[in-house]
């Protein structure tokens, strides 16, 4: 079930956001590639994980000791001011968009972060073909999010398709 919730709730928040960028996805003016990379990064559909500290390490002036139980928060990491120019915009032409930690990192990265960017790329291909003029319903209504553990997806998107 968990995967299940975490690839339906990658597909609802990962397009273009107004109506000028998903022009200029339907013009093939921005690589797809690149649309998820900075959807993942923008919205998350795992905020994080938690994980056991295997060796003591310090960051700042925290000590982390052998055993200590902590969450990984991602979703902070890919909203990080000094990592990401102005993180709380979607920009499609974000040149480091590519490098969030949406999916993890190294031994920890998601085994289905492959299958999750080829759906999410099937299914933006096929909305951009069939409804060219897709736009969401009231764009300055703000998301509502399911309430689930270790899972974030909308409640619901509406949209008019033309």
């Amino acid at each position: 079930m968990g995967e299940h919730q975490q690839r339906d709730h990658q597909y609802r928040p990962r397009a273009p956001r107004g109506p000028a960028q998903w022009e200029r996805f339907v013009r093939g003016e921005v690589d797809i590639d690149q649309i998820i990379a900075e959807g993942v990064r923008f919205d998350t559909s795992v905020p994080g994980l938690f994980r056991t500290v295997a060796e003591e390490a310090t960051v700042g002036s925290f000590t982390f000791r052998r055993g200590d139980r902590i969450f990984l928060f991602y979703a902070s990491a890919n909203h990080d001011k000094n990592h990401f120019a102005s993180p709380e915009e979607f920009q499609l032409d974000r040149p480091n968009a590519k490098k969030h930690l949406a999916f993890g990192h190294g031994i920890h990265n998601c085994i289905g972060a492959a299958l999750a960017k080829l759906e999410l790329s099937v299914v933006l291909e096929l909305l951009k073909d069939r409804y060219p003029r897709l736009r969401l319903a009231d764009a300055s209504a703000p998301p509502r999010y399911r309430k689930i553990s270790q899972h974030r997806g909308q409640e619901t998107l509406q949209v008019v398709a033309e």
